[in-house]
């Protein structure tokens, strides 16, 4: 199974309200995370080489919070729930990279509402 994918500057490698059924590891590039606020995207931050993106999908069934666009030419490793879910039953130290991801991107986000709030 591929789990390489290129992705060109500007594409989308998901969109906000979207079904959250893969995560991403990006391998080369910059990924752009945005909410679209009054029209507008407001970016929210970026995730680049050794990051991990769109790991709330691995929480139930969710939909996509906000879009990733590649900022640059981006190369990632693209994987289904299930196949992470795997991964962390033959070697558990890989959910702390999940687990640290989310943490981040809870702050990330976190700061970014404070500043559209105030």
């Amino acid at each position: 199974m591929n789990r390489r994918f290129v992705y060109d500057s500007g594409a989308l490698l998901f969109r906000e309200g979207e079904p959250a059924d893969y995560v991403y590891l990006v391998i080369k590039g910059r990924v752009v995370l945005e909410k679209i606020m009054a029209d507008a995207p407001l970016e929210l931050g970026s995730i680049t080489p050794g990051k991990v993106l769109g790991e709330l999908a691995l929480i139930g069934d969710q939909k996509r919070f906000c879009s990733a666009r590649a900022a640059e030419n981006t190369e990632v490793l693209r994987f289904k729930k299930s196949e992470v879910a795997q991964l962390i039953e033959q070697d558990t130290s890989t959910m702390d990279l999940f687990l640290q991801a989310m943490a981040t991107r809870i702050q990330t986000l976190s700061v970014a509402l404070k500043e559209i709030v105030t």
